[in-house]
């Protein structure tokens, strides 16, 4: 803590010299912040946000060609999948940096309140190298005045947020999320009672808590950020829901540096470090990875500089991010992983992960038509060590690009593009995921190129129409057992196809309502190749193949009432499509009554009371229903 401290102060007296107005990194080829729907991306401002939604989650879960994917209990990973690329393949940055990922490799939607922020872009041509789907780029925002966000319901949830300004340049966050997650649910073999398969019962040992805090000061032309987060999640065991205490906590402590230089041009720098310190516990062996008491600590460094050129018609971006990742793993109760003689199950290693990106981006525009093209280059170089003294090295380096050729006529917009992404396996994948899924250190670096139309419609309706075809090799897959314990693989070569659409109507008054009304929907084939014969011809799993979404809203003045239905199936949980995953027919209803400095609403998810399984295959939630309050003063 106090390294942490002394190194913040010194990188804020070296950089608070700095004078010009500060903006947020953005991407080459969107110029007006009002623009909604391109055939770049998709802008969503801090208005639209706020329209009926209690968490990202929700909102995103509505737009076309995004997966959501929650993973059963409160405090589970709440992944993001573009296109029906993984959620390790899809590239989450806040503020610019690549956020950190979470258990199951995709950063977790549920660890950013709405209330913090601004706006959110989403776009799958113009992304990070590793970006095989596309990325979501969130700007947070310091609150005006003093807001009190709160929360609470079923299953003992229950959430504060509080952000306060101490002075027009100061303010500091809090925020409070806990939930027993003590829902019923079909128990496979119940620890009381062997013989009564599917026996309802609450389930038991799921209770998650997390606390944030933060402070933030900004300048003109500076932006100074200290994060810290202290998470609780208890691991239930879901074949015979016996109490017990398995659980994963986390520790986490960020501080950030960015700011802008115009010097005759623009140049945008961020300067940021993250260290965690994770405990994985389970010693009566109850998850299936026998006893467990293990330690995954580390920390991620990241610098990025960004220069912006501007000649007539012609727009030039460069982009450098140097990055390096350590990694320790200590299984305490495991006397063989001092010399990883069972390097599968597992091994106390020291990793370390050395990253250099370059990119150039480049834009030229004659109207009506517009050329962007972009060109990077990545160096990655890893470093393991054992405790015993065994050390492996291992350098890789990879290129990626993309192009695109659009056109704007009246009223609509077409651009044809193409793109090549590579991702490499990350530490967690390679030497473990932190307790509950198991290395797999021989992972192949991903390798995709795609092709994608994209048509944007503005009127009479708001209209988005996505075709796409992408060849994959060697994807990283998740592979679970029937106790919802993992590891990755990689499937030899794949490809998917997709179409995406979504439609928003204009607004039609009836007598004192205003009514809106929106459809998306996604629809992919996917086929994998493989030498073995079992995974060969099969689907990808992890995703839904098909899926539409309905939202019929109603408005009179400051009440706003929204109904929503989700239909999604062909979901597959493993390599050899021999576990079929539930569809889902889920309803969810929203009222909201907004008022000029608060606002107050009822959701209900799950209406009808679906029970099904998640994309884990464990048993999702059932009905279940939030009460919130949020307040200016």
């Amino acid at each position: 803590m106090r390294y942490i401290l002394v190194l913040t102060s010194t990188l804020f007296s070296v950089f608070c010299l700095a004078e010009e107005s500060l903006d947020t990194v953005t991407v080459l080829g969107r110029d007006d912040a009002d623009e909604q729907n391109t055939v770049d991306g998709r802008y969503f401002s801090r208005d639209q946000l706020s329209q009926g939604q209690t968490t990202l989650a929700d909102f995103l879960q509505q737009q076309s060609g995004v997966q959501v994917q929650s993973t059963a209990a409160l405090g589970d990973p709440v992944m993001v999948s573009l296109q029906g690329a993984d959620p390790r393949q899809t590239a989450v940055l806040i503020d610019g940096l690549e956020a950190p990922s979470n258990q199951y490799g995709g950063y977790d939607l549920g660890l950013l309140p709405l209330s913090q922020i601004d706006s959110v872009e989403v776009s799958s041509m113009h992304s990070d190298a590793s970006a095989i789907g596309g990325t979501v780029n969130i700007t947070t925002r310091p609150p005006d005045s003093a807001q009190l966000d709160t929360q609470v319901g079923a299953y003992g949830l229950r959430q504060l947020s509080w952000q306060q300004p101490l002075n027009q340049r100061t303010h500091v966050r809090l925020h409070h999320l806990a939930s027993a997650n003590d829902f019923d649910y079909p128990v496979p073999s119940p620890l009381n009672a062997p013989n009564a398969r599917g026996q309802q019962q609450a389930l038991n040992n799921a209770d998650y808590k997390r606390y944030d805090l933060g402070l933030e000061q900004r300048w003109p032309s500076l932006r100074w950020q200290l994060d810290y987060q202290n998470s609780r999640k208890q691991y239930p065991d879901y074949f015979t829901n016996q109490a017990q205490d398995a659980h994963y906590q986390q520790q986490a402590l960020s501080a950030r540096i960015s700011g802008d230089w115009h010097q005759g041009d623009g140049h945008q720098w961020q300067l940021a470090w993250r260290g965690h310190d994770d405990h994985y516990r389970d010693r009566d062996g109850n998850i299936g990875l026998g006893q467990q008491d293990n330690r995954y600590f580390g920390h991620h460094i990241n610098a990025l500089w960004r220069s912006h050129f501007n000649r007539g018609q012609q727009r030039t971006q460069l982009t450098t991010r140097l990055q390096q990742q350590r990694y320790v793993s200590r299984h305490q109760l495991n006397t063989a992983s001092k010399d990883c003689q069972q390097v599968r199950a597992a091994c106390d290693l020291l990793s370390l992960r050395r990253q250099l990106k370059l990119q150039l981006m480049q834009q030229w525009q004659w109207s009506p038509y517009q050329l962007q093209w972009s060109l990077g280059q990545r160096f990655i170089r890893d470093d393991s060590r054992t405790r015993s003294g065994q050390s492996e090295q291992q350098q890789q380096q990879w290129q990626n690009g993309h192009i695109s050729l659009s056109r704007q006529w009246q009223g609509w917009q077409g651009q044809l593009s193409a793109k090549r992404a590579v991702r490499t396996a990350s530490l967690f994948e390679r030497f473990g995921d932190r307790g509950l899924l198991r290395p797999s250190p021989g992972l192949n670096a991903e390798r995709a190129n795609s092709l994608h139309l994209d048509v944007v419609i503005t009127q009479p309706w708001q209209s988005r129409i996505s075709l796409f075809s992408r060849w994959l090799n060697d994807a990283i897959v998740p592979v679970y057992d029937s106790r919802g314990i993992g590891r990755y693989e990689n499937t030899d070569a794949a490809q998917v196809r997709g179409l995406e659409w979504q439609t928003r109507s204009p607004s039609y008054t009836i007598g004192p309502w205003q009514l809106e009304a929106s459809a998306a929907g996604s629809h992919y084939q996917s086929h994998t190749d493989s030498d073995l014969k079992a995974f060969a011809g099969q689907q990808l799993a992890g995703i839904y193949h098909q899926r539409w979404h309905f939202t019929l809203a109603l408005q009179h003045e400051s009440q706003r009432l929204q109904l929503s239905h989700e239909w999604a199936d062909d979901l597959y949980i493993d390599r050899a499509n021999l576990i079929a995953g539930d569809g889902r027919r889920l309803w969810q209803l929203h009222y909201r009554w907004q008022r000029a400095r608060w606002h107050s609403g009822l959701r209900i998810n799950n209406l009808t009371d679906q029970r099904y399984r998640d994309f884990s295959n464990r048993p999702a939630r059932p009905r279940d229903w939030q009460i919130y309050f949020s307040m200016q003063f």
